[in-house]
């Protein structure tokens, strides 16, 4: 059973950010696996096993990382912007 722990990770956040802001560097790929469209303004990326990025576009795009680690937690390293929005996510990151 996936367990959900909401935690802002400073060096996560820094080591993912430019995936956060929408921009990789030029000498890392990113390579999308899986997509889901959550809700028209939500959609979720899985960049690779165990790591997604999803998206929040309104009022502007905006990522949340998520990585579930081998014991079945998953880190977030920031939110959608609404409350309703986090839990959409939350649930399909439960159901999934």
């Amino acid at each position: 059973m996936l367990r959900v722990s909401l935690t802002a990770l400073g060096l996560l956040g820094l080591a993912a950010g430019t995936i956060a802001c929408g921009h990789a560097p030029a000498s890392v790929p990113v390579v999308s696996v899986g997509f889901a469209r959550l809700a028209p303004d939500l959609t979720v990326r899985e960049l690779a096993p165990h790591v997604l990025v999803a998206t929040h576009e309104e009022p502007a795009p905006a990522n949340t990382v998520g990585v579930e680690a081998a014991d079945g937690t998953l880190v977030l390293v920031g939110s959608p912007y609404t409350a309703t929005a986090t839990r959409v996510l939350l649930d399909w990151l439960t159901e999934k």
